[in-house]
C-alpha cells in the first residue's frame, strides 16, 4: 500500500474535513493499515486510515457507526470509502498514546496520573462490554476457544516445544467449571492496551477499532493486564476498578484460557514477522500462564 494518499482519496478527505495543508504519515512499523495525519486549513486536524484487509475495515467500520455513537471518548468519526481505497477518516483529539511510540513502556506521567488512565479505560471498557449488540456466532464461547486453541497449534508445532502445545490444549480444552455459566459475546475492542489510549490532561479517548467485533469480555480485561509493564505500580488494581471489579480480578481460572491462546498467538505472529522482542514477551507471557496453571491443578 502506497504511504502518500492518492488524489481521489485526499479530494474524498477533503469533502469530509475541509482544505487541507500539509499529509504525514503517522503508520506504526507493524500493522494492517497506514495512517495519515491530515493537518487541515482550519488549524484542525484529521486522520486517513487505508486497511490491507477487507474484515478490518468492516470491523472498524461496524465500531464507529453501531458501537461509538453510544459511547463516550471515542474519536469523531467523519465517513468511510470502499474505492480507491478502503479507508476511514476520523477528526482529531486531543491526547497521545500513553504508550509511547518506542512501545517499550508508557510515557513519563506521574504515577497517579496513569492510574488514573487505567481507571477510565476500564470504564470504557466495561460500558463497551454493556453496549446491546447482536452476536451472530452460533458457537458457544467454551467451543469457540477449543477450535482457536487448535487452529493456532497447528500453526505453533514447528514453533513452540510439543509440551507448551500440549500444555495450551489440555487447559483450555478441559471441561468449562462446573456452575460457572457461559457467557455470551459482548462488542470488543480487542486490542485494548495504552498505545491505543490517547491521554492529555483530562481528556481520554480510544482508538483504533480494526481488530473489534463481538467476543468474550475476558478477551480484553486479559488483554489489557497483561500488557502492563513489570512494577506497574498498581495501574492493573486501577483498571479493575474503573472495570467495576473492584480491586481484585475475577474469574481466574478462565482467565487462563483466554492468556494462553493470546500468548500462543502472540508467538506465532511474532516468529512469522521476524519481531524477536514480541517473540520473548510472548513465550515469557505463554510459561507464566502454564506454571499459574500447574500450580492451580496441584493445590485442588
Amino acid at each position: 500500500m502506497e504511504r502518500d494518499l492518492t488524489p481521489g482519496l485526499l479530494e474524498w478527505a477533503q469533502s469530509l474535513a475541509g482544505p487541507v495543508v500539509r499529509c504525514h504519515d503517522v503508520s506504526w512499523s507493524h500493522g494492517n493499515s497506514d495512517v495519515t495525519r491530515l493537518d487541515l486549513a482550519s488549524g484542525e486536524a484529521a486522520y486517513v486510515k487505508r486497511y490491507r484487509a477487507r474484515g478490518k475495515f468492516e470491523q472498524e467500520r461496524r465500531a464507529y457507526v453501531e458501537w461509538c455513537p453510544r459511547l463516550s471518548h471515542c474519536a469523531p468519526f467523519l465517513g468511510a470509502i470502499e474505492a480507491p481505497a478502503m479507508a476511514i477518516a476520523v477528526g482529531a483529539v486531543p491526547g497521545s498514546p500513553l504508550l509511547g511510540r518506542s512501545g517499550r513502556g508508557p510515557r513519563s506521567l506521574p504515577v497517579e496520573d496513569q492510574r488514573h488512565a487505567y481507571r477510565r479505560a476500564g470504564l470504557f471498557l466495561a460500558n463497551l462490554h454493556g453496549l446491546d449488540a447482536e452476536d451472530d456466532d452460533p458457537a458457544p464461547i467454551p467451543e469457540a476457544w477449543r477450535l482457536r486453541a487448535r487452529t493456532w497449534a497447528a500453526r505453533a508445532g514447528a514453533i513452540l516445544p510439543p509440551e507448551d502445545v500440549q500444555g495450551v490444549r489440555g487447559l483450555v480444552e478441559a471441561p468449562w467449571p462446573e456452575g460457572t455459566p457461559v457467557p455470551k459475546r459482548v462488542p470488543c475492542h480487542r486490542d485494548f492496551t495504552e498505545r491505543n489510549w490517547l491521554v492529555e490532561g483530562d481528556d481520554f479517548t480510544v482508538i483504533d477499532f480494526e481488530h473489534a467485533r463481538m467476543d468474550w469480555s475476558l478477551v480484553d480485561v486479559e488483554r489489557a493486564l497483561s500488557a502492563i509493564p513489570k512494577g506497574g505500580d498498581g495501574l492493573g488494581q486501577a483498571f479493575l476498578e474503573g472495570y467495576g471489579w473492584g480491586d481484585s480480578l475475577q474469574d481466574g481460572n478462565l482467565l487462563r484460557r483466554v492468556t494462553a491462546v493470546a500468548a500462543f498467538s502472540q508467538v506465532v505472529w511474532a516468529v512469522e514477522q521476524g519481531d524477536g522482542a514480541f517473540e520473548r514477551a510472548g513465550r515469557d507471557r505463554l510459561r507464566r500462564c502454564l506454571d499459574a496453571d500447574s500450580e492451580s491443578r496441584r493445590l485442588r
